[in-house]
């Protein structure tokens, strides 16, 4: 692992998931982390729960649906800690519905969140990653480049943020900044729960087996892909000592089910 002493961190969506664990493991290298949320409660309680890394870890308030808080955060925090070295975009959300069930709304909110607050952080992060030559690291899904049943929005929000990175790796080059995504598969989150009610299934064993069925791997070897995994990769794809030749580039957990039909 990287040494981040006296680096800078955003990660947005760190008060939970996948980004808490992020922010934690930035925090045991050295960095002063900023965990980003629109729950004041669970951000204080996710402080409170990194507590040997308490001083390091902070937090501030956002929505990234509004564009204009994206850009005042940003800057708040890189004036507070003086420089910025590395943005992760974990805010996300999951939802299952069917095309008849979906909403206007539903689709307003699901790209207004995974797509478009991933984008507008990028941009305002840019000129303070520019003085640093700093990195950004996307927290995608499989669902960017393979279809899930009935998760229609979200297979295309997933599939807009790899595009916006790839896109993004180009322009921001110049400036010295690497932008990458990682790509998992059914991580151990709450998330995992959204489509275990909407499946209609009763018994959750039963549902998590079906789910590990597409994996190829022996049947007493399927797992979930567990979050401090997706934060290893996060923290190596950020790292210019490690990682310095890599951009444009989307890392995927998923035990090869995307490697093909099998």
């Amino acid at each position: 692992m990287s040494d981040f002493t006296d680096k800078t961190v955003i990660v947005t969506g760190g008060n939970g998931g996948i980004g808490k664990e992020v922010a934690g493991l930035f925090a045991n290298l050295g960095a002063q982390v900023y965990i980003i949320g629109r729950n004041e409660q669970t951000l204080k309680k996710t402080v409170d729960e990194l507590s040997s890394e308490r001083e390091q870890v902070r937090y501030k308030m956002l929505d990234v649906k509004n564009v204009q808080d994206c850009g005042k955060v940003v800057n708040e925090i890189a004036a507070e800690a003086g420089r910025l070295d590395v943005l992760v975009n974990a805010a996300g959300k999951y939802i299952e519905l069917s095309t008849d069930e979906t909403e206007q709304k539903d689709f307003d909110d699901l790209f207004d969140i995974n797509v478009r607050g991933t984008y507008f952080m990028c941009k305002y992060a840019r000129p303070h990653l520019a003085q640093t030559e700093g990195a950004i690291v996307n927290i995608g899904s499989t669902a960017g480049s393979i279809a899930f049943p009935e998760a229609s929005l979200y297979c295309a929000t997933k599939g807009a943020l790899n595009m916006i990175t790839k896109s993004l790796a180009i322009d921001f080059a110049k400036d010295g900044i690497r932008v990458n995504i990682v790509c998992p598969d059914m991580v151990k989150t709450k998330m995992l729960d959204v489509g275990f009610l909407h499946s209609g299934i009763k018994d959750r064993d039963e549902y998590d087996l079906l789910g590990l069925g597409q994996y190829p791997q022996a049947e007493e070897k399927r797992r979930f892909i567990l979050p401090e995994e997706v934060a290893e990769c996060v923290v190596f794809l950020a790292s210019n000592e490690k990682a310095a030749s890599i951009t444009g580039t989307s890392v995927t957990l998923d035990f090869g089910l995307t490697a093909g039909s099998f």
